[in-house]
């Protein structure tokens, strides 16, 4: 087999019809209509200014259309109104673009997941064109499969929500004193050839060009000055509008619904059978007690989520496992697989509660694990997922074991967490049921 990436079926009939979020937009104005864009971002869309930022240069972009269009922008606040007052960008006599844009300064994506999801109009708010800018906020992760895994739970996330909305993203630039931008950059790479999302290159130019010191804004080596974003980022965009012909673009369905059970390698993934003091096939360790609970529940027909709470015990030992039986993990060696599930923390809780963890142990120190990061305290009362996607498995991999943590930090929390519909299946790709 070729070097190639694998592109999604669907993805690919896509591409083959030029079919983006971008000549979506066209398509609607060559009609005379009005678009809503959300813009799901960080601090790289904030700035109206000094430095005029991303999605604002896009609104400039969509207002050259011969439609001539009015491109209005409101930005996020978090306070009251969440939404400040709409600029106009662009002044024009055709119909009316909206852009919504749910930009947080220091935010990773996953801060839009829980009590935000709402809030932000992320949930409710059907656009026609839902634009991404994260990265930066990312990278902290360390690991590739830690940024595919937040990033995926929050684009399959908005595709339950708003199935067939099509997707454009921004891949950010690189800081100018660490390479760590590389690892969201690879992640929207593999993003775009295997879940149909159309990439703005903010990040090639920046390398080709040795990352020139005049483009980063003063003092900082994050985040790009105009002549920055005028030598990196709007060439991009100027040039994906151009090449986008004007199509109605239908986006894939979600990944986080429809997973034949059969599938999925926890055969009690969901908790079903919960018989005794941990759902059976599931181990317990030290200082942590299992129960079924009815009343905080996601999918009401699966009738209980199960509910962690620790006793004591040590740092990161406040967990229940589940081990794939002997002879199961020889057919994975050597190939990618994804852990998902649906975690519930209570208003209140700390962050360290509710992590995940996929592990592939092999001899010679060439095992493979990873771990989801501690979750922002935005995003406790409600059910968010969670994912690592793609982990390697060892060539000589003899165990592989799924861990769900109630707490990871010292001092262990008296609050409990919540888990739901826990997956562990083959690919690169979360999959929920």
């Amino acid at each position: 087999m070729s070097g190639a990436p694998y592109i999604d079926p669907q993805a690919r009939a896509g591409l083959a019809q030029g079919s983006t979020g971008l000549g979506h937009i066209k398509h609607l104005l060559d009609q005379g209509l009005d678009v809503s864009i959300l813009n799901w971002a960080d601090s790289l869309s904030n700035g109206r200014e000094d430095p005029r930022e991303f999605i604002f240069r896009v609104a400039d972009v969509i207002g050259t259309h011969p439609s001539k269009p009015s491109v209005n922008v409101q930005t996020w606040t978090g306070l009251e109104p969440l939404y400040g007052g709409a600029t106009q960008e662009v002044v024009g006599t055709g119909p009316t673009v909206t852009i919504r844009n749910f930009s947080v300064p220091g935010a990773a994506m996953a801060y839009g997941l829980g009590s935000l999801w709402r809030d932000s109009g992320l949930a409710d708010e059907r656009p026609d064109v839902l634009f991404v800018c994260h990265g930066h906020n990312l990278v902290g992760a360390s690991q590739i499969e830690l940024v595919l895994g937040e990033l995926l739970a929050g684009l399959e996330y908005f595709r339950l929500a708003h199935p067939g909305v099509p997707i454009v993203a921004l891949v950010q630039n690189p800081a100018a004193d660490t390479d760590a931008m590389t690892l969201a950059q690879k992640a929207w790479q593999r993003i775009a050839s295997l879940r149909d999302v159309a990439l703005i290159d903010g990040y090639s130019p920046y390398i080709a060009a040795g990352k020139p010191v005049d483009w980063y804004a003063d003092a900082d080596v994050i985040h790009p000055s105009d002549t920055g974003i005028e030598a990196a980022f709007l060439p991009s965009i100027k040039r994906i509008w151009a090449r986008s012909p004007s199509r109605p673009a239908v986006a894939l369905p979600s990944l986080l619904g429809g997973l034949d059970p059969a599938l999925n390698l926890i055969p009690n993934g969901d908790f079903a059978e919960f018989d005794n003091a941990v759902p059976d096939g599931w181990v317990a360790e030290t200082g942590v007690t299992a129960a079924k609970e009815t009343a905080i529940v996601r999918n009401r027909g699966r009738g209980y989520s199960l509910k962690l709470t620790s006793t004591g015990g040590t740092a990161f030992a406040n967990r229940i496992n589940y081990t794939l039986p002997n002879g199961e993990h020889a057919p994975l060696r050597g190939k990618p697989i994804s852990l998902f599930g649906w975690v519930y923390k209570p208003a209140g809780a700390p962050a360290s509660l509710g992590q995940i963890t996929l592990e592939a142990l092999a001899p010679s120190g060439n095992s493979t694990f990873a771990t989801t990061r501690a979750m922002n305290t935005q995003q406790t009362g409600a059910w968010v997922p969670w994912a690592i996607c793609g982990l390697r498995v060892p060539d000589e991999c003899f165990e592989i074991t799924a861990r769900l943590h109630h707490d990871t930090a010292a001092s262990v929390a008296s609050e409990p967490v919540y888990f739901q519909d826990v997956t562990l299946v083959r690919g690169p790709l979360p999959r929920g049921l």
